[in-house]
């Protein structure tokens, strides 16, 4: 991989470590306007998780999302691959969906991140 400076503000992070993060497993994005919004909130995502993935020295998922309005999508980066997550919308019955995708996180992290 290439050298790359990123810069950024992470408006949530779920990782090890006290006060100070040591190994991150999960980065949440700021919620973009559906309307006017600026940035890329995907990219900005997979920043955040790009820099999360080297702080674990590469060896386990990153898990990310971004929201956009009532739009939440759900990410993976494992190595050289990611995925991002069909859209939910929050305002209909996907919220079920959502509630059941960040429960299904904290398994993921209680129980094969720790």
């Amino acid at each position: 991989m290439g050298d790359y400076d990123l810069s950024g503000i992470v408006d949530g992070m779920i990782a090890s470590g006290f006060r100070d993060p040591d190994v991150p497993f999960f980065c949440m994005h700021q919620y973009k306007r559906s309307v006017d919004n600026e940035g890329n909130p995907d990219a900005q995502a997979m920043a955040a998780m790009l820099v999360a993935r080297e702080q674990n020295n590469n060896i386990k998922p990153i898990y990310g999302l971004y929201i956009v309005g009532l739009i939440w999508n759900f990410m993976v980066l494992h190595g050289q691959q990611y995925c991002i997550s069909r859209n939910y919308d929050s305002s209909n019955e996907d919220i079920y969906d959502i509630f059941r995708l960040m429960k299904g996180l904290k398994t993921i992290i209680q129980t094969k991140l720790l």
